[in-house]
């Protein structure tokens, strides 16, 4: 506990100075987080397609047996473009499909936001340089898939030299 306190202190402080710096530094208010959640902001340069092909094959097949691919659904960036993340879908998904997302620190393929791919899951945006937001749902008892109660907020951040982290703790639902 005291290891996520410190990195959590860490990361607010560098979050506070990246901010400050930027708003002060260059004269300009700093950045706002894309009004559209899912897409890239429009001063972000897109991840390399070789990059996200290359990442997407490291992945375990999304149906083990079976033989379906993994298909690129949405990408998008932290609002500072530092933190890349690709959400990929098996090819003819629907909405209880499992999902991954994967990361990228600068273009560079570092991880996945879950160990094992999970339904239900999407970013829903950025409000600090190098931190992305992740929803999860999860099925409560009888809940239809149209209508998943469960519900957590992950925050995903990254900082120089260690791969991104979840702040907030996974769920244990969407770790089974």
């Amino acid at each position: 506990m005291r290891v996520r306190t410190a990195i959590s202190a860490i990361a607010f402080s560098v979050m506070a100075a990246t901010i400050g710096a930027g708003a002060v530094g260059s004269g300009q208010a700093a950045a706002q987080p894309s009004p559209s959640f899912g897409s890239s902001s429009a001063s972000c340069a897109e991840l390399p397609s070789r990059a996200v092909d290359a990442a997407v094959h490291r992945l375990p097949a999304p149906f083990p047996g079976r033989d379906i691919a993994w298909r690129v659904y949405k990408q998008g960036s932290s609002m500072d473009c530092s933190l890349n993340w690709v959400q990929v879908f098996p090819e003819g998904a629907t909405g209880s499909s499992p999902t991954q997302i994967l990361f990228f620190d600068h273009h560079r393929y570092v991880n996945t936001a879950t160990p094992k791919s999970t339904a239900f899951t999407h970013v829903s945006g950025s409000a600090w340089p190098g931190e992305v937001t992740v929803e999860f749902r999860w099925l409560i008892g009888d809940d239809t898939t149209a209508h998943p109660r469960g519900h957590a907020t992950v925050h995903y951040q990254l900082l120089p030299f260690i791969p991104p982290f979840p702040i907030e703790p996974l769920p244990p639902q969407v770790l089974r």
